[in-house]
């Protein structure tokens, strides 16, 4: 619907370089429309890293049509940035040892106001937490920000707790990050 592309849309794309240094052939790919939510490894301990491992390139085996080099880089970049950025963070693995999923208890640092490498300014409205040892059960809760204070609410399944403070176990369980222009 219009909404949720007024909302959520975005427009990504790829692009790829050469890494053959005397080449300097780049292609950009397909523009690709974003999904409303943006899934990023959970990388070092503070969001500031999962978005920038989002965004950084990667090296790829690809042979370039210019001049034959097996290597390529590819880079991810908005083209049309969302209103608003809900981030998933990746933070359950497989475990061949375990043979099970697996979810990273690691605490995260997330500010209220974040910048995108393209310098667009996003503010923190909400986050959806995973409350749980295991990949495969647990609870959810809210963390709902009132823009007129500045405070937190935690909300749960029946109740809302007002003027929450961020802790290290609030921290290892944020999921999903909610942000607006």
């Amino acid at each position: 619907s219009r909404i949720t592309e007024k909302l959520f849309g975005g427009l990504s794309q790829k692009t790829m370089f050469c890494s053959n240094e005397n080449c300097n052939m780049s292609q950009q790919l397909q523009v690709e429309v974003l999904g409303e939510i943006i899934p990023v490894e959970f990388t070092g301990y503070t969001l500031e890293s999962c978005i920038e491992q989002f965004f950084n390139p990667e090296e790829i085996e690809r042979t370039c049509e210019h001049c034959g080099s097996q290597r390529s880089t590819q880079a991810t970049t908005f083209v049309q940035e969302p209103e608003t950025l809900i981030i998933q963070l990746n933070r359950f693995r497989y475990s061949q040892a375990e043979n099970r999923v697996i979810k990273i208890h690691e605490p995260l640092i997330f500010p209220n106001d974040i910048q995108l490498p393209s310098g667009s300014s996003y503010k923190m409205v909400a986050t959806i937490n995973h409350n749980g040892e295991l990949a495969d059960s647990g609870h959810y809760t809210c963390l709902l920000m009132d823009k007129a204070t500045g405070t937190y609410s935690l909300i749960d399944d029946t109740s809302v707790s007002p003027s929450v403070t961020i802790d290290e176990d609030l921290s290892q369980q944020v999921y999903l990050l909610i942000y607006a222009k």
